[in-house]
Protein backbone atom coordinates (compact mmCIF):
# COMPACT_ATOMS: atom_id res chain seq x y z
CA UNK A 1 0.00 0.00 0.00
CA UNK A 2 1.12 3.44 -0.36
CA UNK A 3 2.25 5.18 2.35
CA UNK A 4 0.47 7.98 1.67
CA UNK A 5 -2.40 6.00 2.24
CA UNK A 6 -0.88 4.45 5.20
CA UNK A 7 -0.20 7.34 7.04
CA UNK A 8 -3.60 8.78 6.07
CA UNK A 9 -5.21 5.56 7.37
CA UNK A 10 -3.41 6.32 11.24
CA UNK A 11 -4.66 9.87 11.04
CA UNK A 12 -8.01 8.63 10.86
CA UNK A 13 -7.45 6.19 13.09
CA UNK A 14 -6.53 8.83 15.83
CA UNK A 15 -9.15 10.98 14.38
CA UNK A 16 -11.77 8.97 15.35
CA UNK A 17 -10.08 7.99 19.15
CA UNK A 18 -9.92 11.76 19.62
CA UNK A 19 -13.32 12.21 18.92
CA UNK A 20 -14.65 9.16 21.18
CA UNK A 21 -12.90 10.64 23.86
CA UNK A 22 -14.34 14.11 23.33
CA UNK A 23 -17.57 12.97 23.45
CA UNK A 24 -17.07 10.89 26.45
CA UNK A 25 -15.97 13.97 28.63
CA UNK A 26 -17.09 16.46 27.17
CA UNK A 27 -19.03 18.65 29.43
CA UNK A 28 -23.29 18.20 28.83
CA UNK A 29 -25.57 19.98 30.51
CA UNK A 30 -27.39 18.33 34.04
CA UNK A 31 -30.42 16.21 33.31
CA UNK A 32 -33.31 16.14 35.21
CA UNK A 33 -33.65 13.32 37.64
CA UNK A 34 -36.37 11.03 35.93
CA UNK A 35 -37.49 9.65 39.41
CA UNK A 36 -38.81 12.53 40.53
CA UNK A 37 -41.79 14.61 40.16
CA UNK A 38 -41.26 18.39 39.05
CA UNK A 39 -40.45 20.46 41.37
CA UNK A 40 -43.42 23.00 42.23
CA UNK A 41 -42.80 26.22 42.94
CA UNK A 42 -45.27 28.95 44.11
CA UNK A 43 -44.61 32.01 42.66
CA UNK A 44 -46.49 35.53 42.95
CA UNK A 45 -45.63 39.26 42.54
CA UNK A 46 -43.04 40.36 45.28
CA UNK A 47 -39.38 41.25 44.90
CA UNK A 48 -38.09 38.41 46.56
CA UNK A 49 -39.75 36.50 44.19
CA UNK A 50 -38.24 38.35 41.07
CA UNK A 51 -35.72 36.03 40.16
CA UNK A 52 -38.12 33.28 39.63
CA UNK A 53 -39.65 35.60 36.71
CA UNK A 54 -36.40 35.70 35.05
CA UNK A 55 -34.72 32.39 35.15
CA UNK A 56 -38.10 30.96 34.46
CA UNK A 57 -38.15 33.56 31.34
CA UNK A 58 -34.10 33.13 30.49
CA UNK A 59 -34.25 29.17 30.85
CA UNK A 60 -32.12 29.08 33.25
CA UNK A 61 -34.12 26.18 35.57
CA UNK A 62 -33.70 24.03 32.17
CA UNK A 63 -30.08 24.91 32.43
CA UNK A 64 -29.23 23.45 35.58
CA UNK A 65 -31.31 20.52 34.83
CA UNK A 66 -34.47 21.43 36.85
CA UNK A 67 -38.08 20.04 36.18
CA UNK A 68 -39.68 22.90 37.92
CA UNK A 69 -43.07 23.75 37.50
CA UNK A 70 -44.11 27.23 38.26
CA UNK A 71 -47.44 28.08 40.39
CA UNK A 72 -49.47 31.18 40.82
CA UNK A 73 -49.90 31.81 44.24
CA UNK A 74 -50.77 35.30 43.91
CA UNK A 75 -54.44 35.25 44.71
CA UNK A 76 -53.84 33.23 48.28
CA UNK A 77 -51.01 33.75 50.11
CA UNK A 78 -52.18 32.16 52.96
CA UNK A 79 -53.45 28.95 51.18
CA UNK A 80 -50.25 28.76 49.24
CA UNK A 81 -48.22 28.02 53.06
CA UNK A 82 -51.19 25.23 54.00
CA UNK A 83 -50.15 23.65 50.26
CA UNK A 84 -46.70 23.75 51.54
CA UNK A 85 -47.36 21.61 54.22
CA UNK A 86 -50.21 19.38 52.49
CA UNK A 87 -47.53 18.71 49.87
CA UNK A 88 -49.52 20.56 46.92
CA UNK A 89 -46.12 22.36 46.68
CA UNK A 90 -42.38 21.90 47.37
CA UNK A 91 -41.60 25.52 47.84
CA UNK A 92 -42.46 28.96 48.35
CA UNK A 93 -41.20 32.47 50.18
CA UNK A 94 -42.58 33.46 53.08
CA UNK A 95 -42.18 35.86 56.09
CA UNK A 96 -40.06 34.00 58.45
CA UNK A 97 -42.99 34.77 61.09
CA UNK A 98 -44.96 32.55 59.31
CA UNK A 99 -42.65 29.64 59.58
CA UNK A 100 -42.05 30.09 63.27
CA UNK A 101 -45.83 30.22 63.74
CA UNK A 102 -46.35 26.88 61.28
CA UNK A 103 -43.36 25.48 62.85
CA UNK A 104 -44.91 25.42 66.67
CA UNK A 105 -48.51 23.94 65.11
CA UNK A 106 -46.30 21.21 64.03
CA UNK A 107 -45.88 21.49 60.44
CA UNK A 108 -42.11 20.72 59.28
CA UNK A 109 -41.31 23.93 57.73
CA UNK A 110 -38.09 24.81 57.17
CA UNK A 111 -35.98 28.37 55.61
CA UNK A 112 -33.10 27.33 53.45
CA UNK A 113 -32.59 31.39 51.76
CA UNK A 114 -33.61 34.58 52.57
CA UNK A 115 -34.90 36.38 49.86
CA UNK A 116 -36.14 39.45 51.01
CA UNK A 117 -36.29 41.65 53.72
CA UNK A 118 -38.86 44.34 54.41
CA UNK A 119 -38.12 48.17 54.17
CA UNK A 120 -42.09 49.51 53.67
CA UNK A 121 -43.98 46.39 52.44
CA UNK A 122 -46.32 45.93 54.71
CA UNK A 123 -48.42 49.20 55.73
CA UNK A 124 -51.36 50.04 58.37
CA UNK A 125 -53.36 52.09 56.18
CA UNK A 126 -56.23 54.09 57.42
CA UNK A 127 -59.32 55.30 56.30
CA UNK A 128 -59.48 59.21 54.27
CA UNK A 129 -60.61 60.49 57.54
CA UNK A 130 -58.08 58.85 59.64
CA UNK A 131 -54.45 60.36 59.21
CA UNK A 132 -52.65 59.37 62.55
CA UNK A 133 -52.18 55.89 64.28
CA UNK A 134 -53.39 57.78 67.87
CA UNK A 135 -57.19 58.18 66.01
CA UNK A 136 -57.72 54.48 65.83
CA UNK A 137 -57.62 53.35 69.79
CA UNK A 138 -61.27 51.91 70.09
CA UNK A 139 -61.19 51.65 65.88
CA UNK A 140 -61.57 48.55 63.79
CA UNK A 141 -58.69 47.29 61.72
CA UNK A 142 -58.60 44.85 59.17
CA UNK A 143 -56.12 42.23 59.46
CA UNK A 144 -55.72 38.26 58.85
CA UNK A 145 -55.74 36.83 62.17
CA UNK A 146 -53.30 34.54 63.22
CA UNK A 147 -50.44 36.25 60.68
CA UNK A 148 -47.28 38.51 60.52
CA UNK A 149 -49.23 41.15 59.84
CA UNK A 150 -50.92 41.09 63.31
CA UNK A 151 -47.24 40.37 64.80
CA UNK A 152 -46.65 43.90 62.71
CA UNK A 153 -49.40 45.55 64.04
CA UNK A 154 -48.88 44.93 67.54
CA UNK A 155 -45.18 46.65 66.93
CA UNK A 156 -46.90 49.55 65.14
CA UNK A 157 -49.44 50.37 68.09
CA UNK A 158 -46.80 50.17 70.68
CA UNK A 159 -44.64 52.81 69.32
CA UNK A 160 -47.35 55.06 70.28
CA UNK A 161 -47.95 53.88 73.40
CA UNK A 162 -50.77 51.30 72.42
CA UNK A 163 -51.55 47.50 72.16
CA UNK A 164 -53.79 45.27 70.71
CA UNK A 165 -56.44 45.50 73.36
CA UNK A 166 -56.69 48.96 72.67
CA UNK A 167 -58.28 48.28 69.22
CA UNK A 168 -60.90 45.74 67.35
CA UNK A 169 -59.76 43.21 65.39
CA UNK A 170 -61.14 42.08 62.10
CA UNK A 171 -60.02 39.34 60.68
CA UNK A 172 -59.32 40.28 56.97
CA UNK A 173 -58.03 38.63 53.38
CA UNK A 174 -55.06 40.56 53.16
CA UNK A 175 -55.72 40.65 48.80
CA UNK A 176 -58.76 42.30 49.48
CA UNK A 177 -58.15 45.47 51.73
CA UNK A 178 -59.01 47.81 49.34
CA UNK A 179 -62.08 46.75 49.05
CA UNK A 180 -62.81 46.11 52.81
CA UNK A 181 -61.66 50.00 53.63
CA UNK A 182 -63.93 51.61 50.66
CA UNK A 183 -66.89 49.44 52.44
CA UNK A 184 -66.48 51.32 55.57
CA UNK A 185 -66.33 47.84 57.62
CA UNK A 186 -63.16 48.89 59.01
CA UNK A 187 -61.53 52.23 59.67
CA UNK A 188 -57.69 50.81 58.69
CA UNK A 189 -56.48 47.62 57.33
CA UNK A 190 -53.29 46.41 57.99
CA UNK A 191 -51.63 44.72 54.48
CA UNK A 192 -49.21 44.18 52.24
CA UNK A 193 -47.78 45.50 48.95
CA UNK A 194 -48.95 45.69 46.27
CA UNK A 195 -52.29 45.69 48.09
CA UNK A 196 -50.89 48.42 50.72
CA UNK A 197 -50.77 50.84 47.81
CA UNK A 198 -53.97 49.90 45.60
CA UNK A 199 -55.47 51.09 48.73
CA UNK A 200 -53.90 54.42 49.09
CA UNK A 201 -55.28 55.07 45.48
CA UNK A 202 -58.81 54.49 46.43
CA UNK A 203 -58.45 57.06 48.99
CA UNK A 204 -56.41 55.63 52.25
CA UNK A 205 -53.83 57.12 54.39
CA UNK A 206 -50.46 55.78 54.75
CA UNK A 207 -49.61 55.72 58.73
CA UNK A 208 -47.12 53.43 59.11
CA UNK A 209 -44.88 50.65 57.50
CA UNK A 210 -42.20 48.45 57.99
CA UNK A 211 -39.71 51.11 56.84
CA UNK A 212 -39.87 52.29 60.12
CA UNK A 213 -39.37 49.43 61.83
CA UNK A 214 -36.48 47.96 60.36
CA UNK A 215 -35.72 44.31 60.89
CA UNK A 216 -38.83 43.08 61.92
CA UNK A 217 -39.81 41.39 58.92
CA UNK A 218 -37.90 39.18 56.88
CA UNK A 219 -38.74 36.57 53.89
CA UNK A 220 -37.31 33.35 52.79
CA UNK A 221 -37.68 30.26 50.41
CA UNK A 222 -39.28 27.38 52.58
CA UNK A 223 -39.10 23.14 51.75
CA UNK A 224 -40.91 20.63 53.71
CA UNK A 225 -37.75 18.51 55.78
CA UNK A 226 -39.23 15.38 54.16
CA UNK A 227 -38.46 16.75 50.82
CA UNK A 228 -35.03 18.76 51.87
CA UNK A 229 -33.57 14.91 52.68
CA UNK A 230 -35.22 13.47 49.70
CA UNK A 231 -33.87 16.20 47.05
CA UNK A 232 -30.91 18.03 48.93
CA UNK A 233 -29.07 18.46 45.23
CA UNK A 234 -32.18 19.86 42.90
CA UNK A 235 -31.81 22.44 46.06
CA UNK A 236 -28.38 23.22 45.97
CA UNK A 237 -29.12 23.55 42.33
CA UNK A 238 -32.07 25.80 42.25
CA UNK A 239 -30.37 28.14 45.07
CA UNK A 240 -27.75 28.61 42.09
CA UNK A 241 -30.12 29.59 39.93
CA UNK A 242 -31.64 31.96 42.28
CA UNK A 243 -27.72 33.65 42.51
CA UNK A 244 -27.17 33.74 38.89
CA UNK A 245 -30.60 35.47 38.64
CA UNK A 246 -30.00 37.58 41.73
CA UNK A 247 -27.04 38.88 40.17
CA UNK A 248 -28.39 39.27 36.62
CA UNK A 249 -31.43 41.81 38.46
CA UNK A 250 -28.44 44.00 40.36
CA UNK A 251 -26.38 44.22 36.73
CA UNK A 252 -29.30 44.11 34.48
CA UNK A 253 -32.04 46.04 36.60
CA UNK A 254 -33.53 47.57 33.43
CA UNK A 255 -33.97 44.51 31.33
CA UNK A 256 -34.82 42.18 34.92
CA UNK A 257 -37.55 44.85 35.66
CA UNK A 258 -39.25 44.55 32.33
CA UNK A 259 -39.30 40.38 32.67
CA UNK A 260 -40.92 40.62 35.64
CA UNK A 261 -43.31 42.96 34.40
CA UNK A 262 -44.10 41.28 31.30
CA UNK A 263 -44.70 37.95 33.51
CA UNK A 264 -47.04 40.24 35.66
CA UNK A 265 -49.26 42.41 33.52
CA UNK A 266 -47.33 45.61 35.44
CA UNK A 267 -45.39 47.91 34.11
CA UNK A 268 -41.87 48.61 34.10
CA UNK A 269 -42.01 51.84 36.50
CA UNK A 270 -44.85 49.73 38.51
CA UNK A 271 -42.07 46.98 39.04
CA UNK A 272 -39.02 49.46 39.77
CA UNK A 273 -41.53 51.27 42.67
CA UNK A 274 -42.43 47.80 44.28
CA UNK A 275 -39.12 46.81 44.40
CA UNK A 276 -38.42 50.10 46.87
CA UNK A 277 -40.20 48.80 49.79
CA UNK A 278 -37.82 45.72 50.01
CA UNK A 279 -34.17 45.13 50.33
CA UNK A 280 -33.88 41.84 47.65
CA UNK A 281 -31.29 39.44 49.49
CA UNK A 282 -28.08 38.98 47.57
CA UNK A 283 -25.44 35.81 48.47
CA UNK A 284 -23.03 37.72 50.59
CA UNK A 285 -26.88 38.84 52.84
CA UNK A 286 -27.41 35.79 53.58
CA UNK A 287 -24.04 35.04 55.00
CA UNK A 288 -25.28 36.91 57.70
CA UNK A 289 -28.89 35.84 57.81
CA UNK A 290 -27.71 32.94 58.20
CA UNK A 291 -24.84 33.79 60.90
CA UNK A 292 -26.16 33.00 64.44
CA UNK A 293 -26.65 35.68 66.11
CA UNK A 294 -28.93 37.41 68.79
CA UNK A 295 -30.15 39.89 66.70
CA UNK A 296 -32.80 40.74 64.04
CA UNK A 297 -30.39 40.79 61.24
CA UNK A 298 -29.94 37.49 61.92
CA UNK A 299 -32.76 34.08 60.90
CA UNK A 300 -31.79 32.91 64.21
CA UNK A 301 -31.79 36.15 66.25
CA UNK A 302 -35.30 37.03 64.27
CA UNK A 303 -36.75 33.52 64.86
CA UNK A 304 -36.49 33.62 68.52
CA UNK A 305 -38.17 36.99 69.03
CA UNK A 306 -40.89 35.49 66.79
CA UNK A 307 -41.15 32.67 68.67
CA UNK A 308 -41.23 34.26 72.34
CA UNK A 309 -43.63 37.09 71.26
CA UNK A 310 -46.08 34.08 69.99
CA UNK A 311 -45.30 32.29 73.43
CA UNK A 312 -46.25 35.56 75.58
CA UNK A 313 -49.15 36.05 73.33
CA UNK A 314 -50.72 32.52 73.92
CA UNK A 315 -48.42 29.94 76.09
CA UNK A 316 -50.81 27.49 75.97
CA UNK A 317 -50.81 26.44 72.52
CA UNK A 318 -47.29 28.12 71.15
CA UNK A 319 -44.78 25.73 72.57
CA UNK A 320 -40.67 27.28 72.60
CA UNK A 321 -39.14 25.55 69.51
CA UNK A 322 -35.07 25.37 68.76
CA UNK A 323 -34.26 28.23 66.08
CA UNK A 324 -31.75 25.82 64.67
CA UNK A 325 -34.90 23.20 63.56
CA UNK A 326 -36.64 26.33 61.03
CA UNK A 327 -33.27 27.49 59.74
CA UNK A 328 -30.87 25.85 57.87
CA UNK A 329 -28.04 27.44 56.15
CA UNK A 330 -26.46 24.52 54.77
CA UNK A 331 -27.42 25.14 51.45
CA UNK A 332 -26.03 28.64 51.59
CA UNK A 333 -22.62 27.54 52.91
CA UNK A 334 -22.35 25.01 50.42
CA UNK A 335 -22.69 27.83 47.59
CA UNK A 336 -20.39 30.27 49.39
CA UNK A 337 -17.80 27.42 49.22
CA UNK A 338 -18.35 27.07 45.18
CA UNK A 339 -18.17 30.91 44.99
CA UNK A 340 -14.88 30.86 46.87
CA UNK A 341 -13.60 27.65 44.49
CA UNK A 342 -14.29 29.42 41.18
Amino acid sequence: MNNKYKLGGVVLVFAAIACTVAVMFWPSPPSTDPQHPPMRIGAYYWPGTYWIDIAHSKGWFVEAGLNVEIIDANQDYYGAVTDIHEGNLDTLTVWLFDVVKRRQMGEKLVMVLATDESVGSEALIGAGSVDSVEQLKGGRIGVPFESAMVYALDEILSHFGMTLDDVVLVDMVPETASEVLAAGEVDAVMTWEPYATRTERTGGNRLYDSSQMPGLIMAGMIFRDDFIQGRHDEILRMLRVWHRATQYLQSHQKEAYRIVAEVNGATTQEVADFAKHSHIMNLQDNVQAFTYASGVESLFGSARKINRYLIRKDSAVAPLIEETDLVKGRFVRALVREEEDL
